[in-house]
């Protein structure tokens, strides 16, 4: 083998190897900020990463915390239910109309590219419809 072949080899391989760890390593921090953003999401999860973070001054001022954010831990969940009870209602109102004026069978297309986007790989860690806390089932 040449000495130029041998140096694209060697220049070809360092890129790739370059690229995949360049891939890896984002897909890690990404990984690990996920699973964080997943943790304040899960009910009481803003009060763990406060515990983590904060030093509360007494157990008085910890509980005025938890009741804070029970309160408004409420109130979202309220206005979730609201918006998505809403967004129902609306999409009810646009099949109506899509229905007087689309045929059948663009209706049935539309139905199965609708249910192929809600089962694509990048709504997998979606949920479909309203969430749910585990009190609330």
């Amino acid at each position: 083998m040449s000495t130029r072949v041998k140096s694209i080899l060697l220049l070809t391989g360092t890129f790739v190897v370059g690229i995949l760890l360049g891939v890896f390593a984002t897909s890690t921090l990404q990984h690990r900020r996920m699973a964080e953003l997943r943790q304040v999401r899960e009910q009481g999860g803003i009060m763990r990463m406060l515990e983590r973070t904060l030093e509360f001054e007494s157990d008085a001022q910890r509980q005025e915390v938890e009741d804070i954010l029970e309160q408004a831990e409420a109130s979202f969940r309220a206005m979730r239910r609201t918006y998505t009870d809403s967004m129902l209602v609306h999409r009810g109102v646009l099949m109506d109309a899509l229905q007087q004026v689309l045929t059948a069978e663009q209706l049935e297309e539309m139905e199965k590219h609708m249910t192929r986007e809600r089962r694509s790989p990048r709504n997998r860690g979606r949920r479909n419809g309203p969430r749910r806390h585990p009190q609330q089932r």
